[in-house]
């Protein structure tokens, strides 16, 4: 119902704030590929036209290109197993804006730019929402910002098979590196992100198991 809802309500102003949270996951994806695999990570970029960049030195090109489409499905799938049960969701959202805070800082640039001031602005914003905010929004909030990553991961992974090398993408920087058409690198992202979503499927729509009571009393309970 929750996914309805933001499929329906995708064109309007409600949903722009998460669009560009996922587009950070996005460039934050490729720096994270570009670390793991013993780069350096010079900037990143958020624009209001729901654009970015990661400036990497080093590192695989191959992998670290491929990390952003699948990153943001990733951190999609993420979100929502995570907060299923809505007493983690504060954590969840104090965690996420500490995450945000600190790349913001160190790695968002320019300073004082539109996307350096939204994503300050979005740390604090998920900090006050753990801290203040009943379980049930912080879940309900996380879990339409995953819905919104997974979505558009697979509508941007869409746009890059279909435009081929028309528009600037990950997908025409790797076949530069490669020799292999963006479109097979769109399709190929395309596939994979439909089977990742497709094996989470079971684990996202089983309902979680009660949380069990502790015994109220008696010598024989223990915490272990």
């Amino acid at each position: 119902m929750l996914s309805m809802a933001v499929i329906v309500v995708w064109p309007t102003i409600f949903v722009y704030p998460f669009k560009l949270l996922v587009v950070f996951f996005h460039e934050l994806s490729h720096a994270l590929m570009a670390w793991a695999t013993g780069g350096r990570v010079v900037e990143l970029a958020l624009r209001h036209d729901l654009s970015g960049h990661c400036v990497v030195v080093g590192g695989n090109a191959v992998l670290i290109a491929s990390a952003g489409y699948l990153g943001s499905m990733l951190w999609g799938i993420g979100l929502l197993l995570l907060v299923k049960r809505s007493e983690r969701a504060p954590y969840m959202s104090f965690t996420l804006g500490m995450v945000l805070l600190s790349i913001t800082v160190l790695f968002l640039r320019p300073l004082f730019s539109f996307g350096f001031i939204f994503s300050v602005l979005s740390a604090i914003g998920f900090l006050l929402l753990g801290w203040k905010a009943a379980p049930w929004i912080n879940r309900v909030l996380l879990q339409c910002l995953g819905i919104t990553s997974c979505l558009k991961a697979l509508l941007d992974i869409y746009t890059v098979s279909t435009s081929g090398t028309s528009l600037p993408s990950d997908a025409v920087v790797l076949a530069q590196h490669t020799g292999i058409p963006a479109i097979v690198w769109g399709v190929f992202w395309m596939l994979l992100s439909l089977g990742i979503l497709w094996w989470s499927l079971p684990y996202l729509l089983r309902r979680p198991a009660p949380a069990q009571a502790l015994p109220e009393s008696g010598d024989s309970a223990r915490f272990l």
